[in-house]
């Protein structure tokens, strides 16, 4: 499956890769572990909790301790519950440039995010709305592909998001950058004068 979904990967690991990547990342940053448990039911951080929160401070020293925390806990990564639906990389003018894909996933009950105190320096949960509200009183700051991102989860609960976005192609979105300093213009796909 993912695959189909990644039109450009080299190969079905390559491409499994991304969903791997982003459940340790939620793990390892916000505590949130999208992943099955022996009996096949997502993992009930109360009989896990404790055990759990070693591990994943394991995994922010040694990022190799995920796999082994796997196997011992007996866990399957539930890669079926992320929809993959965005694609950006950043101009190549950038200084700082990234590659990134973008998944949404329903968060596992009795799952609350914390932060890691590393990357992620605070959690909070907002809808849409609200992270747009709270951006207009400026609170919080946005990168601009993920204002574009939430666009796209806007006004809707979060089974109509999953179910909207799941299938859906998901085209790169790659910015050019034209011009310079206070004459500096960027285009996205779709605009005029883009290629």
């Amino acid at each position: 499956e993912a695959t189909r979904r990644l039109v450009n990967a080299a190969s079905p690991r390559e491409a499994l890769g991304f969903w791997v990547g982003a459940i340790r990342e939620a793990f390892e940053e916000v505590g949130i572990l999208l992943a099955y448990g022996p009996g096949g039911s997502l993992v009930d951080v109360a009989s896990h909790g404790e055990r759990l929160g070693a591990y994943r401070r394991e995994c922010l020293t040694d990022g190799s301790a995920f796999w082994p925390m796997l196997r011992q806990e007996r866990l399957t990564l539930a890669t079926d519950r992320l929809v993959y639906f965005a694609h950006w990389i950043t101009p190549e003018e950038n200084p700082i440039r990234f590659d990134t894909r973008f998944f949404v996933a329903e968060a596992p009950p009795g799952q609350e995010a914390t932060a890691d105190e590393q990357e992620i320096v605070g959690v909070r949960w907002l809808t849409v709305a609200e992270a747009f509200d709270a951006l207009h009183r400026r609170e919080i700051s946005l990168r601009f592909p993920t204002l574009k991102n939430l666009k796209l989860l806007q006004g809707a609960s979060a089974a109509e998001v999953l179910a909207g976005l799941n299938g859906r192609v998901v085209p790169t979105i790659r910015p050019r950058v034209l011009g310079e300093g206070e004459t500096r213009t960027i285009l996205y796909p779709g605009d005029p004068g883009y290629y």
